[in-house]
């Protein structure tokens, strides 16, 4: 496939994408623009990866409400037979706010859980945020204690 063919493919997409979105009543004119912005800006395959058309079609908030961005994800997949799962619809559907919260979460349960040895109730503890810790076998007891 040459260059000049490939351009002329992702302009067809952008296009059949901005139909769509023309589908659930965007404006003409912000529908050219939100499918050639995500084009531009989610890489070449944009438009075949459901998590990252997700998260570029999210930015677009403001002109398109979370429960319009779920189903243009859900449609969009569904005539190209892509599989879609149930998470990436379910952040499609999700508020700013709500996706705020839900990477705040998902960043909290990625993170290691860290222990420390608390001299004033003498017992081992969590770390609190921002503080230093270890494992669990680093914030054994001082000798002495019990």
């Amino acid at each position: 496939m040459t260059e000049e063919s490939s351009a002329r493919q992702v302009r067809i997409v952008e296009e059949d994408f901005a139909e769509l979105l023309k589908k659930f009543r965007t404006k003409d004119d912000m529908a050219g623009n939100i499918a050639e912005n995500i084009s531009h800006t989610g890489g070449a395959n944009v438009f075949e990866e459901s998590e990252n058309l997700a998260r570029r079609l999210t930015a677009w908030s403001t002109e398109i409400a979370p429960a319009k961005r779920k189903l243009i994800i859900e449609q969009w997949f569904a005539e190209k037979g892509i599989p879609v799962t149930s998470d990436i619809l379910h952040r499609a559907g999700m508020a700013a706010q709500g996706l705020d919260d839900h990477a705040a979460d998902q960043a909290e349960e990625e993170a290691p859980v860290r222990y420390v040895y608390d001299v004033e109730t003498h017992q081992i503890r969590m770390t609190k945020q921002g503080e230093p810790g270890g494992t669990l076998a680093q914030a054994e007891l001082p000798e002495g204690t019990c």
